[in-house]
Order: structure tokens, then C-alpha cells, then sequence
């Protein structure tokens, strides 16, 4: 696999993983004080978390999705060469 296709699938990991941090910070970490409020939730830092914080899974999830694709792309590619 070339440098450009490492290169590719280690950004979109990359952004796959700061999505899944977003997630677990902005929601999993509080999910039981936000259901608790029904609305919103102030943590203990001050922040104002909703349950709409749940919505970074979404971009966490295609970014994972397009980085194996990308794998899967190149690997791909290299078995119809050697046929």
C-alpha cells in the first residue's frame, strides 16, 4: 500500500477518533445526569450538555466507515493487479 493511501486512512482515522472523543466527553460521560434533566445539564466544569450531544456517534461513525474503506479500496486494487 502506497504512502498516500496510509496517509489518507490515518487522517480519517484520526477524525474518526476526535469524533469519538467529542461523543464520549460531550454525552456518554454525562448520559445519566442528562437523562436525569430531561432537557440539559450542567456539569460540574460549568459546561451545558443536551442530548443532542449524542450526535457526534454520527460523524465518528462515517469517518470510521470512510478509513476502512480506504483500506479496503487499496487492498482491493492489489489483488486485481497480481491476477
Amino acid at each position: 500500500m502506497s504512502a498516500a493511501k496510509w496517509i489518507r486512512f490515518a487522517v480519517l482515522g484520526s477524525f474518526s477518533a476526535l469524533f469519538f472523543w467529542l461523543f464520549y466527553v460531550r454525552y456518554w460521560k454525562h448520559r445519566d445526569c442528562i437523562a436525569a434533566a430531561k432537557s440539559s445539564c450542567v456539569t460540574p466544569e460549568g459546561d451545558n450538555l443536551i442530548p443532542a450531544g449524542a450526535f457526534w456517534i454520527v460523524p465518528a461513525f462515517l469517518f470510521l466507515l470512510f478509513a476502512l474503506a480506504a483500506l479496503r479500496k487499496s487492498s482491493g486494487a492489489r489483488a486485481r493487479a497480481s491476477k
